[in-house]
């Protein structure tokens, strides 16, 4: 794969990995404020009597309305956020391959840049050896 490819390949598991965390933090947002607004329904209802008794009765059904909410909100957190880290672990392993594909390539890239320059510069010295050398050469010294 070339360096373009395999950096368009990061650029768009990366564009993966960020909706997937917005979209996982805007449902979790969404679902707390309905929690909320759960809570805010049970507590602010009205109570059906001014008597002690049914008063202390509707307050234990609403102690109970509100811990059966909470324990189903606590456990549909722990899915959101079981499925949230499955998720992400596997794009996070996907961007890691992608980033080792790019530094591969680049890495074949310069050694073949490397090979090309050590090529010309072999040729350059062969010619250079090969040069007829005049039979009196000059030499200059001090």
């Amino acid at each position: 794969m070339s360096t373009q490819g395999s950096t368009a390949k990061y650029i768009e598991l990366s564009t993966r990995t960020y909706a997937l965390i917005v979209d996982t933090f805007a449902s979790a947002t969404q679902s707390r404020l309905d929690y909320w607004k759960s809570v805010w329904k049970i507590t602010s209802r009205p109570y059906a009597s001014t008597a002690i008794g049914s008063a202390l009765g509707e307050n234990f059904d609403r102690v109970s309305e509100l811990t059966n909410l909470t324990v189903s909100e606590l456990h549909s957190r722990g899915l959101r956020i079981v499925d949230f880290s499955e998720k992400l672990l596997a794009e996070i392993g996907k961007l890691q391959d992608s980033a080792r594909e790019t530094y591969r390539d680049s890495v074949k890239s310069n050694d073949s840049t490397v090979a090309q320059a050590k090529d010309a510069a072999t040729v350059s010295v062969n010619r250079f050896k090969h040069r007829e050398m005049p039979a009196n050469p000059v030499s200059v010294s001090n």
